[in-house]
């Protein structure tokens, strides 16, 4: 390969990388914007005339990191751009600014992404939620089948599907199952799906929630957030640490990843000045044959045909909406890549 050509392959490269999908705004209104994971998304404001906007998450504010967050205020157009998504940063972003204060609020969605290997992938999802599965380094054409029937393409449940990717809809208790991506000649990889069953609580009663060993379950709260986040609790232990994944606006959503016998019992969702509080009491099983399903009466769940999920990170940790600097780096995959190609270049151009 001679200079020119890797030059232009260099050039390509990071003009990919540095793409981020955009979502324009709607003064004094609300856009819904979705982005696969490790991707970035670009929340973009109409507002061309005022010097000063303020970012919130919920109740919190946000402010430039360089390694999650980009806030642009000049040149035009102002923008907030997360910079590799993952299931924390769901929620509503608000953009504010002007006097009389105008604002755009932007409901950010996640797509989990499962990637295949050597081996088969345990990929896991949410009920209601989407999924993609993707074939890594399998020769095209690809045929993806559940179970043992071959998918299609289909706008309600599926799709789009191509020689990579299989992107599936409103996850539910039918769509747990394994699933292959199968390539010219003996090449395939394998998806083992699970759905978490999501239950919305309530601050009249405790909510009864059931869950199975080594699956992951979602706790929803059912109010609403308006002057004190959310603070989740067991016994009187608070919640932290990679076991659990909040997420929404001020951490309205817990999920418990991978549970055990011990995760059993009663959880409270307390917020807001006086306080409301949410009881749920999880009860755990053992998966067998008749229950290796997303439990009845977990959330928004649609009866469906077939489905998917994505592998978060096992145990993925729980991480507030971002309102400072520090924190450690993290490099993404695009730009390892990236660094190595121009390095190349350097070398050729020596």
């Amino acid at each position: 390969m001679n200079f020119s050509k890797l030059l232009c392959l260099v050039l390509v490269y990071i003009e990919q990388f540095g793409r981020a999908l955009e979502c324009k705004g709607v003064q004094d209104g609300s856009k819904d914007c979705e982005g696969k994971q490790d991707e970035q998304v670009k929340l973009i404001i109409q507002d061309t005339e005022n010097a000063d906007t303020t970012w919130l998450k919920g109740l919190s504010p946000v402010s430039t990191q360089a390694n999650k967050y980009t806030i642009v205020n000049d040149p035009q157009p102002k923008s907030l751009t997360i910079l590799s998504l993952e299931e924390a940063d769901e929620g509503t972003y608000k953009a504010a600014y002007g006097d009389p204060v105008k604002s755009e609020s932007f409901n950010v969605k996640v797509i989990p992404v499962c990637k295949g290997s050597s081996t088969k992938t345990k990929c896991k999802g949410k009920s209601g939620g989407k999924l993609t599965l993707e074939a890594i380094g399998i020769p095209g054409p690809i045929t993806w089948v559940k179970g043992s029937t071959t998918i299609t393409e289909s706008g309600t449940k599926y799709g789009p599907v191509n020689q990579s990717t299989l992107l599936i809809k409103e996850l539910a208790e039918l769509d747990q199952a394994d699933y292959k991506a199968t390539g010219t000649g003996s090449s395939a990889q394998e998806f083992a799906v699970q759905v978490a069953p999501v239950y919305m609580g309530s601050t009249e009663t405790p909510k009864p929630c059931v869950g199975n060993l080594d699956r992951d379950i979602v706790l929803k709260i059912g109010g609403s957030v308006s002057n004190k986040e959310v603070v989740w609790t067991k016994g009187d232990v608070t919640l932290t640490g990679v076991k659990y994944v909040k997420s929404g606006n001020d951490e309205s959503v817990l999920k418990i990843t991978n549970l055990a016998a011990n995760d059993a019992g009663e959880y409270k969702a307390v917020y807001n000045d006086p306080e409301v509080t949410e009881i749920f009491i999880l009860e755990v099983k053992s998966v067998t044959p008749d229950n290796d399903k997303a439990p009845p009466g977990g959330g928004t769940k649609k009866p469906s045909d077939d489905g998917g999920t994505k592998k978060p990170s096992d145990g993925g940790g729980p991480k507030k909406p971002r309102s400072g600097g520090g924190g450690n780096l993290s490099y993404s995959p695009a730009l390892l890549v990236t660094v190595i190609l121009v390095h190349l270049l350097l070398q050729l151009a020596a």
